[in-house]
């Protein structure tokens, strides 16, 4: 990969102080997520707190979080298309830094979390979603002592 990339590509290894790389996503033209599987990734929201364009992997999980408004790929050709689209068109990265941010505000506050999770324990308590019992989940089922199990062999 650094043989192929231009003198203008830095590739600075791993980076752990936060200082740094706060400010390099704030500096950023563009943040780039290539991961294809997994549910709501932290790396991802904070991109877009931060106002990245977002380049990511096209799946349910990435287009969800960062919404519609950002750059998706699906292979390396198009991975390719995006990136040059997006060191030519600023028109196009300011209007996804601006989705990103709004994206963030309106789904991934504090506030919009807790108030997500209040809502939902306010259905359960008043009576609109129902309560799970034991009996729904089979590992919560009441156990027989396991001393007074028959034991198991490989013979059966």
């Amino acid at each position: 990969m650094k043989a192929a990339a231009s003198s203008e590509v830095v590739f600075p290894g791993a980076i752990y102080d936060a200082h740094a790389v706060h400010a390099l996503r704030y500096h950023a033209r563009a943040y780039l997520h290539g991961h294809s599987v997994g549910g709501t990734n932290l790396s991802l929201v904070e991109a877009l707190w931060a106002s990245n364009a977002v380049i990511a992997h096209n799946n349910a999980f990435n287009r969800w979080t960062a919404g519609r408004h950002q750059f998706f790929f699906q292979d390396v050709a198009t991975c390719d298309d995006i990136m040059s689209r997006i060191l030519k068109d600023d028109r196009a990265v300011l209007l996804a830094r601006i989705a990103a941010r709004n994206r963030a505000a309106t789904t991934f506050s504090w506030h919009t979390v807790l108030k997500t999770y209040e809502d939902k324990f306010l259905s359960v308590i008043e009576g609109d979603l129902p309560v799970p019992s034991v009996a729904d989940v089979p590992s919560l089922q009441p156990q027989a002592d396991l001393a007074t199990r028959p034991l198991r062999t490989s013979r059966g």
